[in-house]
């Protein structure tokens, strides 16, 4: 049985005869379990992705709304924490976090963990172009943008969890 995944990458699973009839299935293998061929948690894998951003990959990474969205919060507000991103975008804090380790694997943010709170800022590696495609998608939704950004606590208003 094949399960989609997003890195279209597959193992092949053998599992013991009596379980699947001999049969091997196959299971996607994320990217923790890459440590010895690619580790998206090293800077130099993250510069690497970086330098052969393609306009395609780019456009496949901010093609959900969450993600473009992320994005665009943080091209205009910096950094920001996970539960910051969470009450502005009234999403699950599960959901924003899956989401932004997506950009994160592509190479869009990264992140820094301070105690028990994670934030996340445009990657400074970015080519000029990419940010410039990141301005010019948010005009279109500056109003819509501008009302999820004031959702956002201000230094004066304690936030939930911040």
């Amino acid at each position: 049985m094949l399960y989609p995944t997003n890195t279209h990458i597959l193992r092949l699973a053998h599992h013991h005869e009596k379980s699947c009839k001999g049969f091997a299935k196959y299971r996607p293998i994320f990217p923790k379990a890459l440590a010895n061929a690619h580790n998206i948690y090293d800077i130099s894998y993250m510069k690497e992705i970086i330098a052969t951003l393609q306009p395609l990959t780019l456009f496949k990474c901010l093609a959900e709304e969450t993600r473009l969205t992320a994005m665009q919060m943080m091209l205009k507000s910096g950094e920001l924490c996970v539960c910051e991103l969470t009450d502005a975008l009234g999403l699950s804090q599960p959901k924003v976090s899956r989401h932004l380790a997506e950009l994160k694997k592509c190479g869009l943010v990264q992140d820094c963990r301070r105690g028990k709170w994670v934030y996340y800022r445009l990657n400074d590696a970015l080519p000029e172009w990419a940010l410039a495609v990141l301005r010019e998608s948010a005009a279109p939704m500056e109003a819509e943008l501008s009302g999820i950004l004031a959702r956002l606590p201000t230094a004066n208003t304690a936030s939930a969890c911040c």
